[in-house]
């Protein structure tokens, strides 16, 4: 097998229908092997459903962390089967490599505090792994 690491996965997300840019995710698949194979999976839809085409119904506020990492309460697109709850915490399963400026402005999008709706159609218009050049 050799000590090839999985590859990353990344979103392009549409605002509006208008192409805002990508975000690539580095996911943690040695601390979190299931759960990171479960987004991997959504992200290529190898199984024929998966987050493509999915809006963005809520938006979390990351202020609160120290760095961009990829929480599973917080990127809930269509398919609710990839949350995995505990009690008390949630799972953080990667970090965002690339795009935080994608995400900030995702974020400034929010119309409450309280439903955390997005006030602009946010959609992850494709999706998939990231193929080494």
């Amino acid at each position: 097998m050799g000590d090839s690491l999985p590859p990353n996965v990344f979103m392009d997300i549409e605002i509006n229908q208008e192409y805002a840019g990508r975000i690539v995710f580095r996911l943690y698949d040695d601390i979190t092997p299931r759960t990171s194979r479960n987004f991997r999976e959504l992200a290529t839809g190898v199984h024929g459903f998966g987050y493509a085409n999915s809006i963005f119904h809520r938006v979390a506020d990351m202020r609160h962390s120290a760095f961009p990492t990829t929480n599973l309460a917080y990127l809930r697109a269509r398919t609710e089967a990839l949350i995995q709850t505990h009690p008390k915490r949630n799972v953080v399963f990667g970090e965002v490599i690339q795009g935080m400026d994608i995400v900030y402005r995702i974020q400034s999008y929010v119309s409450d505090h309280v439903s955390r709706k997005p006030s602009a159609k946010v959609v992850v218009s494709q999706c998939g792994v990231v193929v080494p050049a």
